[in-house]
């Protein structure tokens, strides 16, 4: 039992170890030099971030995704972002990120200063695996033109015109060429905002969310509100039916609140109740039986006209 819980702890801390080591160099999709890689992201960047309405039109719709993505995300963060005016590049020895992205490529990050926040350009990689093809077939082809030409070597050549090494002048033919060691294939620009700003946006969005969810709910509970009366704008029955209920109601409540009064016995209950009872004259109190009545057959169905009891009202008094 003792050796399973020794077991148990030990794999526990290994797991814990493992997963708070960061990536090194090592441990990327394939062989990165930094400084290279950083220097050609910034290369794009410089590219990208100031273009003419001409480029921009050119790159928008006949250029590669990576072409594409650059000048709409710098054309994003002025709109959107409101950056303002570029001021620098970051320095590289302290502001780059290299670290393994999807799909076996590498991401390098840097940073670029601009007037009111810093903007964060991502560029993921692939590596170019004809580069030391390419890279062989120009030695091949300036070491010729070197001997045929002028009888020395290329390393001699290149020194004389000032390049430190060989491999220095192919990587500026190279270069020239567009031709790198690794190939751009997307690339992301953002503005950096800070944690606040970031819980700031999210709160701001969350407001206007459940006030517009809100909104639409009571719009909703009264257009569910207003379908009762929906049958009657196309059926004039319904519309008398309606009528006839809602005027019985009233004389209802009417009659209700005289009795009420009467019952209280008070002087002022009988002086409120006279004009009432003046006007609900018997011409008026017909009326709104017959309503009544009319109502209550119509509810019967179109097919019924009399009452099968042969009830008849002859005549309605009040009683004292």
């Amino acid at each position: 039992m003792k050796k399973r819980l020794h077991m148990i702890l030990l794999f526990a801390v290994l797991l814990v170890c493992f997963t708070g080591c960061s990536l090194s160099d090592d441990s990327l999709a394939f062989d990165v030099d930094e400084r290279e890689m950083a220097e050609l992201t910034q290369t794009i960047a410089m590219t990208y971030f100031d273009v003419s309405d001409t480029e921009k039109d050119y790159y928008l719709s006949d250029g590669t995704e990576v072409q594409k993505t650059a000048v709409s995300g710098f054309e994003a963060i002025q709109t959107t972002d409101h950056v303002g005016d570029f001021i620098s590049l970051s320095n590289l020895d302290d502001n780059v990120v290299i670290e393994n992205g999807a799909n076996g490529k590498v991401n390098c990050s840097i940073i670029l200063r601009y007037e009111n926040r810093n903007v964060e350009f991502m560029v993921s990689y692939s590596e170019n695996k004809g580069y030391e093809m390419k890279r062989d077939e120009i030695l091949e082809y300036y070491e010729e033109v070197a001997y045929s030409n002028y009888g020395s070597t290329l390393e001699d050549i290149v020194t004389q015109i000032g390049y430190s090494s060989v491999d220095d002048f192919l990587e500026q033919v190279l270069a020239e060429e567009e031709v790198y060691r690794y190939t751009p294939e997307a690339c992301e620009v953002s503005a950096i905002y800070t944690k606040g700003e970031l819980l700031g946006q999210a709160a701001e969005h969350t407001a206007i969310g459940m006030v517009t969810v809100f909104a639409v709910l009571i719009f909703i509970s009264f257009v569910i509100g207003l379908l009762k009366y929906v049958p009657m704008l196309f059926d004039p029955k319904a519309r008398a039916e309606h009528k006839a209920k809602k005027e019985a109601e009233r004389a209802a409540k009417a009659a209700e609140e005289a009795s009420d009064e009467e019952e209280g016995g008070s002087d002022t209950a009988e002086k409120s109740t006279a004009p009432v009872i003046a006007a609900a004259d018997d011409g008026e109190l017909i009326a709104v039986i017959a309503a009544a009545l009319a109502a209550a057959s119509a509810e019967r169905g179109p097919a019924y006209t009399a009452s099968n009891d042969k009830l008849v009202v002859r005549s309605i008094r009040k009683i004292r």
